[in-house]
């Protein structure tokens, strides 16, 4: 695993370990260095310049953000039978 990588995934696991509020998980945002690599393996994808093991590391991140989406449904849900 890639440290970027690494780093993306235990950015959400932190915040998921504090049990976040749902406007906690709606409100999170990776780090910079995090958007900044993501942009890297987008742009090398583009170029069609993708090591394999950067297409590991875009597909790893590809199903973080899935979870991340999945959070955000369930928070959205949570905060409407709040209302």
């Amino acid at each position: 695993m890639n440290i970027q990588h690494d780093k993306a995934y235990t950015e959400l696991l932190n915040l998921l370990a504090d049990e976040p509020t749902a406007e906690k998980i709606l409100s999170y945002v990776p780090s910079m260095m995090t958007l900044e690599r993501v942009r890297h393996l987008l742009d090398a994808y583009q170029a069609g310049t993708l090591t394999v093991r950067e297409w590991g590391e875009l597909e790893a991140l590809r199903e973080l953000v899935f979870y991340k989406r999945m959070l955000n449904i369930y928070a959205h849900k949570k905060l409407d039978r709040n209302v």
